[in-house]
Parts: structure tokens; C-alpha cells; sequence
């Protein structure tokens, strides 16, 4: 809901028109209160999308964190080459149309996930997990959150909030009095055969 009567909905489609490992692409539809719109892709860059989250505003407007491929993938690429390939992606609905579109992260190294988005007044707040082994589960290699922040109509760079973390389990971000908040859930050792240590 953008909090004025109308819906956003967003969602990954099957782009029949690209190449079998480019083919996921992010798309919308608008509901007005009477009907939905035709679907549109967010952002039509040609490459693989996946995991939108979505944060409304309440104003009607709506923050949009995704993972986006930043090349067009060759058909024998391995899962490794994908995952290093992602990169978070910024846009912002406005009522009207998508706006403020930009590359949170630009690394080509290391797997984001667990992305978060939230926004209080006119100050954004993007965290992820990122995995050094590029692993999509997070078991392999270590675990690092980050975050990076808009504040006075700038992004500001990336901050490390913790890293050297052998499991992630989950992640989420909020404000409390205008103050970004970040919680994580983590072990605090390394032996994976116990849990009683989260």
C-alpha cells in the first residue's frame, strides 16, 4: 500500500526476449484504486534482476532495493561468476514514475544479500550481508553487514557494521527517533554443529 489508495506491486518476471541466464527482470504494476496498470520492467537494462524490497513511504511513494546483475552474463557462467556479478540497486517511486535510480554497491568481488531498505523524513537507509566466498547460503567464507545511508540529499560511503561473522540467519533496519537502527542475528563461534549459540 503507498498510503494514498493505491498499490504498487513488483515482482521477478521471465524476459522471453533474452538470453536464458539474463532473463529475470524486475517488474510493476500500479493499482489506482480501480485497476491495475500494464506491467513495466523498473528498470530495463537488459540484465538479470532478483530479491526486490520494497518500503513505502506512506506519502505515496515507495523506496525499491534489488539485486541486479551489472553485465549481461555469458551463457556458461558459473554460480560464483553470477553472485559476484550482483550488485544492489537503488530507485525511488514518486507517485509517478521512478526516480534517483543508482548502484549501492560496485564491488564485483563479494555476494550482496539480506538487503533492507528504510527511510524516515527525507534520510534513507540501505544494510546488506555480503558473503566472501560468494556464496549464496552464507555458509562458506565469512559474513559481513554494511550500510549505507542518504542523508541531506547525499549518499554517504559504506560503512562496516560488523564483518568476520560466520552465519547471518537474519537482518533488518529501522529508524527510532530519527536514528538508524540495525539488528543481526549471528553466532558467536564458528562450530556449526550447535545453534544454542545464536
Amino acid at each position: 500500500s503507498l498510503g494514498n489508495g493505491k498499490m504498487l506491486l513488483t515482482y521477478i518476471a521471465d524476459a522471453t526476449d533474452r538470453t536464458a541466464v539474463n532473463r529475470s527482470v524486475l517488474m510493476y504494476h500500479i493499482y489506482d484504486g480501480n485497476s491495475w496498470s500494464v506491467a513495466q520492467p523498473v528498470l530495463n537494462d537488459a540484465t538479470a534482476d532478483f530479491e526486490p524490497y520494497v518500503y513505502a513511504d506512506g506519502n505515496g511513494g515507495a523506496h525499491i532495493i534489488w539485486q541486479n546483475c551489472n553485465s549481461i552474463l555469458e551463457s556458461d557462467v558459473t554460480l560464483d561468476e553470477m553472485s559476484a556479478a550482483m550488485e544492489l540497486y537503488y530507485t525511488y517511486w514518486n507517485g509517478t514514475a521512478f526516480v534517483n535510480t543508482t548502484a549501492i554497491t560496485n564491488n564485483n568481488t563479494n555476494y550482496e544479500m539480506a538487503h533492507k531498505v528504510v527511510s524516515s523524513g527525507n534520510n534513507i537507509t540501505v544494510v546488506w550481508q555480503q558473503n566472501s566466498a560468494n556464496d549464496v547460503f552464507a555458509l562458506e567464507g565469512t559474513n559481513s553487514v554494511y550500510r549505507k545511508q542518504f542523508i541531506n540529499g547525499v549518499w554517504q560511503n559504506v560503512e562496516t557494521i560488523a564483518s568476520g561473522l560466520s552465519v547471518v540467519t537474519s537482518l533488518d533496519t529501522s529508524y527510532v527517533e530519527s536514528n538508524n537502527v540495525i539488528a543481526y542475528t549471528t553466532k558467536t563461534n564458528t562450530d556449526d554443529s550447535d545453534i544454542s549459540d545464536m
